[in-house]
């Protein structure tokens, strides 16, 4: 059986997004990971940076 590698593509002190070499990428944040596949992680990445960040900062949630 091969052992899976896995590549941190970001960390900082809140989450962390790995690439695994089984083709998913892990997404940490705190003491929870979630395992998603390629398709996944896009559709959260791409929902992610659709947001109107500068909107929702100006109505005090952050």
């Amino acid at each position: 059986m091969k052992e899976h590698t896995v590549e941190t593509m970001f960390r900082n002190e809140v989450c962390q997004v790995d690439r695994c070499s089984c083709g998913q990428y892990h997404v940490s944040l705190g003491k929870m990971t979630v395992h998603m596949s390629a398709p996944q992680f896009f559709n959260l990445a791409g929902a992610i940076q659709a947001i109107d960040w500068e909107s929702v900062s100006a109505r005090g949630i952050q």
